[in-house]
């Protein structure tokens, strides 16, 4: 045998040796418990989510997400993925592809695809498919599963990542209390990206960890292992992105310190103070420059090599466009006190008309989709007041924090906060070293805890769901030192909160969107505590729509006949909205002084009363919610 065979076969056994031995030390490494303790969490996760998709409609959000994926993959065409970046909407839709009945209205010659108007496109989308219920089965059924495994994965390595820098109870702990948290399994299993969002922030906040506390060595893998995962975040949701900035504002930080060598010295003069800082600032700016050149072209490589004005994005919509500039002439009006001699409204103008940029998509989404919305859309209520579009109400989260989670996290949440202050106050030495070592996961919380103490948006608690991975890591030390101290007592006192959450879980399946706990007074009250979508989301349309085709029952009050007593179904929170009026209010009266009875609940969100028509006033036509509120 030749040299060169031998030396090839030599190679090749080599490679099968290497193999071989990474899987034996695999199963070497492989620990049983450690095993079953990460897939516990997974586990009941994936149970209760699954068994609580069967029938429930597409949310508000589901179906626009779903075919902005669906249309993207068919057409490569950006122009329906503005609100929501690309990437995960296009992840979303795969399973699309596999169901083989999902039917696609022509997009040649449809005005509404010609304007972008994903809101009528995936409204007729339902219709093609059958309607409501169908469209659930049909349509929506794989995707969810998919968002499941997808969630349940992220799960997963939450867990490992908790276990491979901390220790496996405080990994365990903290991924109980996502598996045990009806806001996270309401989301996890719907198309949206709430809890992708959620990870993605958490995993790139991570990355950026490892970077600043990699050697010196590995320096440029780390950094290129964060620019992956950020750039794969920013692909989420405009959230994501918005911490990405943050994460500059760190490495900016990060390489100043480092910078050292340009440091003042006490014999400086005030001149060479002042050369040398400019000169530590302009290297230290190096790294977050670079960071976010790199960010930009991937998002031009991304987004298809396009430019484009903020005008084009509106696809010769007029009342997009309208909409838009109307809000820019608001926004130069509160600015013009601090610009004098400058024309801001003309300015702004000629700007969003004429000036081309990368990626126009992704920048007009952020533009209508964070900027608009946070100061001019969405009007919230809470403990039975209305507020107004743009107006910030700084205990909402907190709030809405505390009646939609199982009452033992609620709970948990605050004993855990108050032990880990105990704990910081009592060995303030070692956490002080424990915090500036986990620095840039430290300040992407405060980060966080400020965007949601002053953001207008408050749409639900959902939108606090990217605060969750820290938080539970929180509450994760603080119960596994606790439990340092007394094991059975926090055995006992975890125990038995995990299973009163499991149990209150189960008995509320499927219905984890309007889940509220015992301090709201249950799900048939906690509406009146604070709603939005954290109550109804349409989830139940379905269900709502099925009992009208089994009983003839309607949800109009002009659709009651003109005599004998019929059965009336309504979305509970427009009777019980605190701005209701006209025939919504007048229903409310009946139900509160008894003469009206109420036949049953569906699903928490719909009720069903019997009614006569004589009952109400057809003379004064009601006026919406939306013109009342802004809603």
């Amino acid at each position: 045998m030749s040299k060169k065979k031998k030396s090839t076969r030599a190679t090749a056994n080599n490679i099968i040796n290497k193999k071989e031995s990474a899987i034996e030390r695999v199963i070497k490494n492989f620990n049983l418990k450690d095993f079953v303790l990460s897939v516990i969490p997974v586990i009941i996760f994936a149970t209760l989510a699954i068994t609580s998709i069967a029938g429930k409609s597409a949310t508000s959000d589901e179906s626009s997400h779903l075919i902005r994926g669906r249309i993207f993959l068919e057409t490569l065409d950006y122009r329906l993925n503005q609100h929501n970046p690309v990437g995960y909407n296009a992840v979303q839709a795969i399973p699309t592809f596999l169901e083989k009945d999902v039917k696609m209205e022509e997009r040649e010659h449809n005005y509404y695809w010609e304007i972008a108007d994903k809101n009528k496109l995936k409204d007729n989308w339902v219709i093609v498919n059958g309607g409501t219920n169908e469209f659930a089965n049909k349509v929506l059924f794989l995707p969810r599963i998919w968002m499941v495994v997808l969630n349940g994965l992220g799960l997963y390595f939450y867990f490992q990542t908790i276990k491979k820098n901390w220790n496996i109870k405080i990994a365990f702990i903290s991924s109980m209390f996502f598996a045990l948290s009806s806001t996270f399994i309401a989301h996890a299993r719907l198309i949206t990206t709430d809890v992708p969002v959620m990870w993605a922030i958490f995993f790139t906040t991570y990355a950026l960890h490892k970077f600043i506390k990699a050697p010196q060595d590995q320096k440029k893998k780390a950094y290129w292992i964060f620019m992956l995962i950020s750039i794969l975040a920013m692909q989420v949701k405009f959230t994501a992105t918005i911490v990405c900035g943050a994460c500059t504002l760190i490495l900016f930080i990060k390489e100043y310190l480092d910078n050292k060598q340009t440091k003042s010295a006490k014999h400086d003069t005030l001149l060479l103070k002042i050369s040398k800082f400019i000169k530590r600032v302009g290297k230290s700016l190096i790294v977050p420059i670079k960071t976010i050149g790199i960010w930009a072209l991937a998002l031009f490589v991304i987004y298809g090599f396009q430019f484009g004005t903020l005008k084009d994005m509106t696809y010769g919509a007029d009342w997009r466009y309208d909409g838009n500039t109307e809000k820019l002439v608001d926004i130069a009006g509160k600015i013009d006190k601090y610009t004098p001699g400058i024309n801001d409204k003309e300015l702004l103008l000629w700007a969003y008309d004429n000036i081309p940029l990368p990626f126009p998509q992704y920048i007009n989404g952020f533009f209508e989709n964070v900027f608009i919305h946070n100061f001019f859309w969405y009007g919230k209520c809470l403990l039975g007041k209305c507020y107004g579009a743009g107006e910030t109400i700084y205990y909402y989260f907190p709030l809405a924090y505390s009646v939609k989670e199982p009452a033992p996290i609620v709970i948990s949440t605050v004993v855990g906060i108050g032990l880990f202050v105990y704990f910081f106050i009592k060995d303030k030495r070692k956490l002080l070293a424990t915090t500036k070592k986990y620095g840039a996961m430290v300040i992407v919380t405060l980060f966080l805890i400020f965007l949601l103490v002053n953001t207008s948006i408050n749409l639900g608690v959902r939108h606090m769901l990217p605060l969750y991975p820290f938080l539970f890591l929180i509450l994760g030390w603080s119960f596994s030192r606790l439990f340092d101290k007394n094991k059975y007592l926090t055995i006992g006192i975890l125990g038995l909160g995990a299973l009163y959450s499991l149990v209150s879980l189960i008995i509320h399946n499927p219905d984890y969107i309007s889940y509220y706990n015992e301090f709201a007074g249950g799900s048939e009250n906690g509406f009146k505590v604070v709603s939005g979508t954290n109550f109804n989301w349409n989830q139940d349309d379905g269900f709502a729509e099925t009992y009208m085709e089994e009983t003839g029952a309607v949800d109009t009050y002009e659709d009651l006949p003109d005599d004998g007593k019929a059965l009336l179904i309504v979305k509970i929170t427009d009777i019980y909205h605190p701005y209701a009026g006209g025939n919504n209010k007048k229903l409310r009266e009946l139900y509160e002084s008894g003469k009206v009875k109420r036949v049953e609940i569906i699903h928490d969100t719909h009720w069903v009363f019997e009614v006569e028509k004589n009952m109400f006033d057809f003379e004064e036509e009601t006026k919406s919610l939306e013109e009342n509120t802004g809603e």
